[in-house]
């Protein structure tokens, strides 16, 4: 791993874990681990284990808002 590497958490909608952003995301040289969410709850959980580089929320602004708060509770 690369002193650059980093861990990505994505937060999407089910219907878009497999989006095109996100798998060219996951291909860059400096993106180590990505990891993609779809169930919030599961997501926080993973968050709050892994401490991630980067988080990502591609969600409706309220839940956006909403995560992130929860994210930064912990």
């Amino acid at each position: 791993m690369n002193e650059r590497s980093m861990r990505i958490v994505v937060f999407t909608g089910v219907d878009q874990l497999d989006a095109d952003w996100i798998r060219r995301l996951a291909a860059e040289p400096d993106t180590n681990r990505l990891e993609r969410v779809g169930i919030a709850a599961s997501g926080l959980e993973l968050v709050w284990q892994t401490r991630p580089d980067m988080v990502i929320v591609d969600r409706p602004v309220a839940q956006t808002e909403q995560l992130i708060s929860q994210i930064y509770a912990s």
